[in-house]
């Protein structure tokens, strides 16, 4: 999340923003960098295939 290289932590906390859905946390507008980082870890091929 903070660096060039993707981690175990990118893995952790992209899992993560999917579990919060369900206690009704949602990642808005207010938050553009997380939501691009969501996106770009979503389009990745281990992600988009599972």
């Amino acid at each position: 999340m903070a660096g060039d290289t993707f981690t175990v932590a990118d893995i952790t906390a992209f899992v993560m923003c999917g579990f919060i859905k369900n206690l009704d946390i949602h990642i808005d507008d207010n938050l553009p960098a997380l939501q691009k980082w969501q996106q770009r870890v979503a389009e990745r091929p281990a992600f988009a295939n599972a």
